[in-house]
């Protein structure tokens, strides 16, 4: 979550927030405020490197939850579809060579093939209705592990402002490639012991 060099690095998740719930995300945004002399979204698997020059690090903040602290949320889930299906949109408008994964992908959500029709490109989108500092953002151990596996051809598109008239595309290369740090906090204290 530290930023070298005049700017802050992104912080990240592969999951929920562990076992301190709120309190991880708190510490993790504070950091990210904090450091060096620009500022930076929080993100997954290595977020957005913050504004200013220099160089920086790029952390990822890792997180477990156990699945039976998951209780569903229909309408919440419903809400969520709606804004990432308006993302999809406006991305895919924006960029006509991406087409959609066939429903209940879990590594990416779009992809894009050459002329001899291998697919060269996967995207993960991210989305939220509002901006990056008030929503981190979550990739799954399944998108994390595609990230790795596929490298620079592997892409997390971050959407800020999803579903409105003036929505924000954060594009990154490599996201699991570019973090440099995965970091755990003490809520790993309450994770299941092997």
């Amino acid at each position: 979550v530290r930023g070298a060099g005049g700017g802050s690095g992104g912080s990240g998740a592969s999951g929920g927030s562990s076992g301190s719930t709120g309190s991880s995300r708190d510490v993790v945004r504070q950091a990210v405020r904090g450091a060096g002399g620009g500022s930076g979204g929080s993100g997954a698997s290595g977020g957005s490197s913050g504004t200013g020059g220099g160089t920086r690090t790029l952390e990822s903040y890792i997180a477990v939850r156990a699945e039976s602290e998951r209780e569903p949320d229909p309408d919440a889930y419903e809400r969520r579809m709606e804004i990432e299906g308006a993302a999809i949109a406006r991305i895919v408008e924006d960029e006509p060579a991406l087409r959609r994964t066939q429903s209940g992908n879990e590594g990416f959500d779009l992809y894009e093939v050459n002329d001899a029709g291998e697919t060269v490109r996967w995207v993960e989108v991210k989305s939220m209705s509002g901006g990056w500092e008030s929503s981190p953002v979550a990739m799954s151990h399944t998108q994390f592990g595609m990230a790795r596996e596929k490298g620079d051809a592997y892409w997390l598109y971050v959407v800020e402002r999803a579903g409105t008239d003036d929505p924000n595309v954060v594009r990154i290369q490599d996201p699991a490639g570019r973090a440099s740090t995965y970091t755990f906090d003490e809520g790993w204290r309450e994770a299941p012991q092997a």
